[in-house]
């Protein structure tokens, strides 16, 4: 349990985030692995850590089927766009809060 803790823990390092003109960048340890464009973003809402950890008690099942490029913080930014075969994105920015506000914007997404 303690290596699972530490492994999610450590990939908040390894895993960036960049808001590009048209897109969010999601890089792991500096390569690009997947492109959000903002005109493909539906909703963004900012949610507990455990709400996608499943047989916690705020697990939501919505979110089961998900990439998931975050580590372990308390709240994570839940991203769910309107194509695509897996449609919600999980991320973990440093203040989840501002990341998606600043993301609604970009994206013309008025729903959280």
């Amino acid at each position: 349990m303690l290596v699972i803790l530490g492994g999610a823990y450590g990939l908040r390092h390894a895993i960036s985030y960049s808001m590009q003109n048209s897109h969010l960048a999601i890089r792991l340890l500096g390569i690009t692995v997947q492109r959000v464009p903002f005109s493909h973003v539906d909703r963004v809402e900012v949610i507990p850590f455990t709400s996608v950890v499943p047989l916690t008690r705020s697990f939501r099942a919505d979110m089961f089927v998900s990439l998931k490029w975050c580590g372990y913080r308390e709240k994570v930014v839940a991203i769910t766009k309107r194509t695509g075969l897996v449609k919600r994105v999980i991320v973990s920015a440093e203040d989840p809060d501002e990341f998606a506000s600043f993301l609604r914007r970009a994206s013309g997404s008025v729903r959280d």
